[in-house]
C-alpha cells in the first residue's frame, strides 16, 4: 500500500497534483492545508474531499495548518498572546474540516 502526503504538492496545482496517483495505487492520504485547499470555504475543500473520494484516495490524517490560505503563519508556540490565540483558532478550524471531509464529523 502507497501512502503520501501533500506537504509535498504545497503551491502549484496543490493536492490535484496527486489524483492521478490513485491510479498508481496511492490509497491514503495525509492533507496539509497548503496543498491548494482552503478552509474557510467550506464548498471548496467539500470539492476536494469528493474529488479524493472518487480517485480512490482515503484521507487519513491531517498535518497541523502551517499558513492561512492568505500565506500568514501559524504559530500555536509563539510568545505574542493574539497570534498564539490566532493560531489556536485556526488549528480547531483546520481539526473540524478534516472530520467534515472525511465524514467522521
Amino acid at each position: 500500500m502507497i501512502a503520501f502526503s501533500t506537504l509535498m504538492t504545497e503551491g502549484g496545482g496543490g493536492y490535484r497534483e496527486i489524483l492521478p496517483l490513485g491510479k498508481a495505487g496511492l490509497k491514503k492520504l495525509e492533507l496539509t492545508w497548503g496543498a491548494g485547499v482552503d478552509i474557510d470555504d467550506r464548498k471548496a475543500f467539500l470539492k476536494a474531499a469528493a474529488e479524493l473520494k472518487k480517485s480512490g484516495i482515503k484521507l487519513v490524517s491531517s498535518h497541523a495548518p502551517l499558513h492561512t490560505a492568505g500565506g500568514r503563519d501559524i504559530d500555536i508556540s509563539s510568545s505574542d498572546n493574539w497570534d498564539r490565540k490566532f493560531a489556536v483558532r485556526e488549528t480547531e478550524k483546520s481539526i473540524l474540516a478534516f472530520f467534515l471531509m472525511t465524514g467522521s464529523g
